[in-house]
């Protein structure tokens, strides 16, 4: 699976700090809501799209790879038994995944999306992930695989992070810290307890965003 790097991929590490949301909402490929565009700027995104391709298509997790693809043409690549690998490729355009998902496996003519010329594109390129620039991505799927409700904490945290984020009220690089500390924090961890319900999924996540987003109003 691969993933742009959000708006802030060249930014040096030590100026995050001081970062503001209208520069990390400057996406240079996509056009995204709010929420979306900050999560590809901390790669969470990235971590549920993992967990969600794994459930979709009964992939073990640790087969699953992001990459950093600057130019978001190709979208996600398979690589089968004989080491050859199948892309798929398109413009940036979010016109086309809505479309897909109310039409598919359909894939019908849009006059809202504009022809791949891969001439005109040139190069694409190609890079690892570094866990050390988004530390949220390897915590997501650590959560993913400590099972239970620690993807609703993971959740909930960086729903209410982004939030703050946007409202000014924290600082970017406090987005991946608070969403750790909600993930190791005891108060939530006793909802791990037991069976796993809707209702306790959903009051677990009101709880979680309560806590952290009142903590900072």
């Amino acid at each position: 699976i691969t993933c742009s790097g959000g708006a802030l991929r060249d930014v040096p590490l030590e100026n995050l700090k001081n970062i503001k949301a209208e520069e990390v909402l400057a996406h240079p490929n996509w056009q995204m809501g709010k929420r979306i565009t900050i999560d590809c700027a901390t790669l969470v995104n990235k971590a549920f799209e993992v967990i969600e391709a794994h459930y979709l298509f009964g992939i073990d997790i640790d087969q699953i790879v992001p990459i950093l693809h600057r130019e978001s043409i190709i979208h996600a690549m398979v690589e089968l038994n004989d080491g050859s690998i199948f892309a798929q490729m398109a413009i940036s355009n979010m016109c086309l995944p809505i479309q897909y998902a109310l039409e598919g496996p359909r894939h019908l003519a849009n006059n809202n999306l504009s022809e791949l010329d891969l001439t005109n594109i040139g190069c694409l390129h190609f890079e690892k992930v570094s866990y050390e620039r988004y530390p949220l991505l390897k915590c997501a799927i650590d959560a993913y695989k400590k099972g239970k409700l620690q993807c609703t904490i993971l959740n909930a945290a960086n729903e209410a992070a982004v939030k703050l984020f946007l409202e000014e009220k924290i600082k970017f690089l406090e987005i991946e810290k608070i969403v750790m500390d909600a993930l190791e924090n005891p108060k939530y961890q006793g909802f791990n307890e037991g069976d796993v319900s809707l209702p306790k999924i959903m009051a677990l996540h009101e709880i979680v965003y309560n806590d952290i987003y009142h903590k900072y109003c």
